[in-house]
């Protein structure tokens, strides 16, 4: 696979993740409207960030993954170089 194309995927999926997390945080604030929600403003704003950074984190696990992949084979021939050249 060309880099460009492994780059866009990686991408993508990173802007996949932030969407699919921003939605989450969306349909949770239209499910607690309410006097509840406009007197604890705080713990709620609270929850929101929890609720994005949870989702976000699970969605950006599968291009995390394939970038780790793809990066490993040059990672390890970067550092055998290092080492051959050190010693």
């Amino acid at each position: 696979m060309r880099p460009l194309i492994r780059l866009g995927a990686i991408l993508g999926g990173y802007a996949f993740a932030l969407l699919l997390a921003w939605a989450a945080v969306a349909l949770h604030a239209l499910a607690t409207e309410g006097s509840a929600h406009q007197a604890s403003a705080g713990m709620t704003s609270f929850s929101d960030a929890v609720l994005f950074l949870g989702v976000m984190g699970l969605a950006a696990l599968p291009p995390t993954v394939l970038a780790v992949r793809w990066a490993l084979p040059w990672c390890c021939r970067l550092l055998s170089a290092l080492i051959r050249r050190s010693t």
